[in-house]
């Protein structure tokens, strides 16, 4: 276990707390993507793309969600995948470069 990383318990807590939130705000992106966050920490790659698609739904340029979402396809071997999500991530960099006054 790495020294940033927390005991699995500890993600469950994460992910029901969460879940609280959710209920009150369902369109809360930041919400899904920290849910899917512990998802990911857990090994549970699937469940975290689902929460990280929820985030894009709901904000479809959010930068965090989409690294997020490519590196649980990259981790479940679907490369091609995780590749198109950090294509998203690097495009947002570059917009947000660009809007950046000198």
């Amino acid at each position: 276990m790495s020294a940033n990383a927390l005991k699995p318990e500890t993600y469950e807590v994460i992910i029901r707390s969460v879940d609280k939130v959710l209920h009150l705000r369902p369109h809360d992106a930041r919400a899904w993507n920290v849910k899917g966050k512990a998802h990911f920490r857990l090994d549970r790659y699937e469940d975290a793309i689902k929460c990280f698609d929820k985030a894009l739904e709901i904000e479809p340029n959010y930068v965090g969600a989409w690294g997020n979402k490519g590196s649980a396809l990259f981790e479940l071997g679907r490369y091609e995948d995780a590749i198109k999500c950090f294509d998203k991530v690097i495009e947002a960099g570059s917009e947000l470069k660009a809007e950046v006054p000198a």
